[in-house]
């Protein structure tokens, strides 16, 4: 795994909250459709057209309660929606899930972005979108070391949630390498293995998928 650095915008307004709030797109919808997002009926062309594994950058928007949906590029359905309160120098990430049929389940993370701007730190959040792997937890740990005497730093994410929870910061790590191992929950039994690259200022969202249908076969989605 690479590194991702912070996504555009302004951070000191951010952490000052003077900045405007931002939201983007996650689409982890194994084999459906390219979607767009629209804000009560408003394309948010800012988002672009997303395909599986595809995330938009962040994008400025306004202070207010909305609905905001997806929609099927190549017909214009609708396939799924949910309100969205929006305030503040908040950045918010709306992850389209597979939902039952044609219709995604959108969930909704809302960062804060509260950090000591005297501290060049990296900030972390993981989110479950692999349906085979149950919930797990996440460790990170010096490269090459093992987990026996290790704890992991987020635990218990299960499919479709996130860890640190929506409503709380993100979780802040010294820049650094560190090795990222991902394990079935409340266990030591490795799921996936790699390497992690935190600097300074990064603002990391890693999102585990499917890497094939097999129980426990994951990867790493690193969103840019």
């Amino acid at each position: 795994l690479s590194a991702v650095t912070a996504c555009g915008g302004n951070s000191v307004a951010d952490a000052l909250n003077i900045g405007s709030p931002r939201a983007r797109l996650v689409n982890v919808i194994p084999n459906g459709p390219s979607v767009q997002l629209y804000r009560n009926d408003n394309l948010q062309s800012d988002a672009g057209s997303l395909g599986y594994e595809q995330a938009s950058k962040y994008f400025d928007t306004v202070s207010t309660t909305s609905t905001w949906s997806l929609r099927d590029v190549s017909t214009g359905t609708q396939v799924g929606s949910t309100s969205l309160r929006v305030a503040g120098s908040t950045r918010y990430t709306l992850v389209a899930f597979a939902g039952a049929g044609t219709q995604a389940d959108i969930t909704q993370i809302s960062d804060p972005f509260n950090f000591d701007l005297g501290k060049k730190n990296a900030r972390v959040r993981v989110v479950n979108g692999s349906s085979n792997s149950g919930a797990f937890d996440l460790y990170l740990t010096a490269v090459g070391s093992g987990l026996a005497s290790a704890s992991p730093v987020l635990s218990s994410v299960s499919y479709e949630g996130m860890s640190p929870a929506s409503g709380i910061d993100s979780y802040t790590i010294s820049a650094g390498t560190y090795q990222l191992t991902i394990t079935a929950g409340g266990t030591k039994t490795v799921l996936f293995n790699g390497t992690l690259v935190a600097k300074n200022d990064d603002d990391l969202l890693l999102v585990t998928l499917p890497k094939s249908s097999a129980v426990g076969d994951i990867k790493v989605l690193d969103i840019p």
